[in-house]
């Protein structure tokens, strides 16, 4: 049941990203919600009600319906329920595979980014028209590969591989790697590495070292691990006092650095109109819209390119408060099982990831993506496989106790001598 679930739900969350031919709609997100739905049907009698739910899927529960409520003053209505529909489908099929362990999670996410990469890589090297970016933001070549486009791709790539890290840290190696002999998982560790760099991701692969900086701070089992981590920033919050203007020169060489490829004038523009409508928002998945084509010149953004100004558009203050419940509840939850386990954790990583991510793409409050599936299915995966194995240790303990108290007095008098 794990791999045919877990895969196929991973497996087919690419079909949010993965580049397709145009015919009117997105087919990829009617074929996802189908087979998150056969996914559910498969796995409803794994669901204890009782006992899956945490305080992210509440907050989770709130947005829902509020982004649903929205539906009623969205100029877009029928995208608006549809995309809503689609994130409550996902997240309770996600629900029935909470029990399934999270090591086999953790394998199957680093598989397929390893083959997303090769058939990016490939797909380079003998359609390049194809596998590169249309516009480039940075001035050199970057590979979308079978990706829509090349963030996304360098996004996936980039989790991946944050992934593996922190299973090296854990200890958890062995287990991520699975059965794939050392040069073959050394291979795939080299064919992500290579897509990240050619994607010319910068944002995510920033995010990266940031997500894994605060992690390691926080929560790393080795405690020189951790006063490396502290020293590296306080060194650089240091480098950057001394010789800001000198980094600042060096970093930002061209007017689409200065701007973060146009993203300040999009952060302007979406702030202005979304304060127009600050406590309802505009209507969930809105955005895009054309009803708000006259907010924008030359280019059209498919996004915020914020998670923030993403919510704050769409849903208002009260959807944006309910997000940051649910970011928050995530957070503490990830720090709560780091401190009890001693390692770092997984809903940890995955949520300081998309937070670092939501400073320059839409992952939290916006339309479902992978790296949005993927912190649902792995942080409940982490809850629920230490509820089980508390729920296991008790009731071993318990038995223990009742066998105890079953052995005779007189057998015991005689094991002991007494």
């Amino acid at each position: 049941m794990w791999m045919s679930g877990t895969a196929t739900i991973v497996i087919a969350s690419l079909l949010l990203e993965i580049h397709q031919f145009e015919v009117g709609i997105k087919l990829g997100n009617i074929v996802f919600a189908a087979i998150c739905l056969l996914v559910l049907r498969a796995g409803l009698w794994r669901l204890e009600t009782r006992s899956v739910l945490t305080a992210a899927d509440y907050w989770m529960i709130l947005y829902l319906l509020w982004a649903a409520f929205s539906v009623l003053y969205s100029p877009v209505p029928v995208e608006t329920i549809f995309q809503v529909g689609l994130a409550a489908i996902v997240w309770s099929s996600l629900l029935v595979l909470r029990p399934l362990p999270l090591t086999n999670t953790l394998h199957i996410v680093f598989v397929v980014a390893a083959i997303i990469s090769v058939l990016s890589v490939a797909a380079y090297l003998f359609d390049a028209e194809f596998a590169l970016q249309p516009f480039s933001s940075t001035g050199s070549a970057e590979l979308r590969g079978v990706f829509e486009h090349q963030l996304r791709l360098g996004m996936f790539a980039a989790t991946a591989l944050g992934l593996l890290v922190i299973a090296f840290i854990n200890g958890d190696l062995p287990k991520f790697r699975g059965k794939l002999t050392r040069p073959v998982f050394g291979g795939c560790v080299a064919v992500i590495a290579a897509t990240l760099y050619l994607s010319q991701a910068r944002s995510p692969t920033a995010a990266l070292v940031l997500a894994l900086a605060a992690c390691c701070t926080f929560a790393a089992p080795q405690r020189w691990l951790r006063y490396t981590a502290v020293f590296s920033i306080g060194a650089i919050i240091f480098l950057v006092y001394l010789y800001g203007q000198e980094l600042s020169r060096a970093m930002f060489t061209t007017e689409s650095d200065l701007t973060f490829s146009g993203r300040l004038k999009i952060w302007q523009e979406t702030w202005s109109a979304a304060d127009l409508q600050i406590w309802t928002g505009y209507g969930f998945a809105s955005f895009s819209s054309s009803a708000f084509d006259w907010l924008w010149g030359h280019y059209r953004p498919p996004s915020a390119h914020n998670s923030l100004l993403q919510t704050y558009f769409e849903t208002g203050y009260i959807g944006s408060l309910l997000t940051l419940g649910f970011v928050l509840a995530l957070l503490f939850r990830g720090l709560y099982i780091s401190l009890c386990t001693r390692r770092i954790s997984y809903t940890l990583f995955m949520a300081v990831y998309g937070v670092s991510c939501s400073l320059m793409s839409v992952i939290y409050g916006g339309k479902l993506s992978i790296l949005m599936t993927l912190i649902l299915l792995i942080s409940g995966q982490e809850q629920t496989g230490r509820a089980i194995r508390r729920k296991v240790a008790v009731n071993r303990a318990s038995s223990h106790v009742v066998r105890r108290r079953m052995v005779p007095a007189s057998f015991t008098e005689r094991a002991t001598g007494t």
